[in-house]
């Protein structure tokens, strides 16, 4: 469980610097590469078919990415912990590079 608390921390840090919408972009954006959406977690389509964002949808990542993150329920628990990959590849090279990843989440 402590790298996953390490990659919670990197990922507030890089939201105070970039701001909460950035990085649930890129979060979002991962997630539906990495597959997204087949299990219990669903996040919303940030763009539709012609590139156009959904501001919306973007909105609603957001709030429910960084409530999951500062949660300490189970549910909010288990969610971070599916989130995990899709966060680690979205963070900045420099900020990836900081984390011990000597172990699996």
């Amino acid at each position: 469980m402590e790298n996953i608390e390490e990659l919670k921390r990197e990922v507030f840090s890089w939201a105070a610097e970039s701001g909460q919408e950035l990085v649930a972009i890129e979060i979002s954006r991962m997630w539906f590469r990495l597959g997204g959406n087949t299990g219990a977690l669903k996040l919303h389509q940030i763009e539709d078919t012609d590139g156009n964002a959904d501001w919306r949808a973007i909105n609603n990542n957001r709030q429910q990415i960084f409530r999951w993150l500062r949660g300490e329920t189970k549910a909010a628990r288990t969610k971070t912990q599916t989130l995990a990959k899709a966060m680690e590849a979205a963070l900045p090279a420099e900020r990836y590079a900081r984390l011990d990843m000597s172990t699996q989440y």
